[in-house]
């Protein structure tokens, strides 16, 4: 399955998921995204403009989830390649598909690179609320 969550319209998206079907999912903007993370094998934030390390990559790092990202702004400073994620240039879909495919056959992989980018979130944001609430729904899920 994919899903899609934040704010976009699912119209934009339409003929490229036609092929999943109902396979496809778009919650749109939404205040509980931890949940839908914790639920998520790879987070994939591809922002094609820069707006800072974006809230979605700090939030899947702290729930130990792999990332892959694109190259924008403060995306590379958390996101460091073969450690906590992985990068991709903006707008080369192939680079994309690859580190999808990578992450998703190598769950070791995956769970790697999830485990250490929740510490080097979880030490990046150590005094925010949201790394505090991230933790115990961490601990929660893990269970």
């Amino acid at each position: 399955h994919v899903l899609m969550v934040g704010a976009g319209r699912p119209s934009k998206f339409s003929k490229e998921t036609a092929p999943l079907g109902t396979r496809a999912h778009f919650t749109g903007h939404r205040e509980d995204v931890e949940m839908y993370i914790a639920a998520m094998d790879v987070v994939v934030c591809t922002s094609t403009k820069g707006e800072g390390l974006t809230g979605s990559l700090r939030e899947a790092m702290a729930l130990a989830k792999p990332v892959v990202s694109t190259t924008v702004s403060g995306n590379p400073e958390a996101v460091i390649p073969g450690k906590t994620g992985v990068l991709v240039p903006v707008g080369d879909e192939d680079a994309l598909a690859q580190a999808l495919m990578c992450l998703l056959s190598s769950p070791a992989l995956a769970k790697r690179l999830g485990l250490i980018g929740r510490r080097l979130a979880l030490r990046i944001f150590p005094d925010s609320k949201r790394a505090r609430v991230m933790e115990a729904l961490y601990r929660e899920v893990v269970r």
